[in-house]
């Protein structure tokens, strides 16, 4: 169990002042959006950790570009021990913009439950 604690927001607090917790399905989306959003190397214990996306942003989404993308999010989502790998998670991406667009439908581990997780990196 983690503290609920969305990537780019603030920890968040109950009613009776105590930290949220969280667990199971969204504590994995959390894990994944913050290893997705993280730069490469920006932990010095743990310099592959992190996709950064952010990265991309402004970039045409040629097909090579699209390719790259999807397989540095697969690579990371491999990397989380909560994600089924096989099979491996579907991504799909589009450009509004300078906003990419990402929407990964992935099996958890500890459950069989499919989740899908959608966001947005860019201005």
């Amino acid at each position: 169990m983690e503290l609920y604690q969305n990537y780019g927001f603030d920890l968040q607090l109950l009613p009776n002042a105590q930290l949220e917790l969280v667990d199971n399905g969204l504590e994995t989306q959390q894990r994944i959006l913050r290893r997705l959003m993280t730069n490469p190397g920006a932990y010095l214990f743990a310099p592959d950790y992190g996709a950064g996306l952010g990265l991309y942003i402004g970039q045409n989404l040629s097909n090579a570009l699209e390719h790259q993308i999807k397989g540095v999010i697969t690579r990371q989502m491999f990397l989380e021990n909560t994600v089924v790998q096989s099979p491996p998670p579907k991504i799909s991406l589009s450009q509004n913009g300078t906003q990419l667009t990402v929407s990964i439908t992935y099996i958890a581990k500890s459950s069989g439950n499919v989740y899908t997780l959608s966001f947005t990196v860019g201005a």
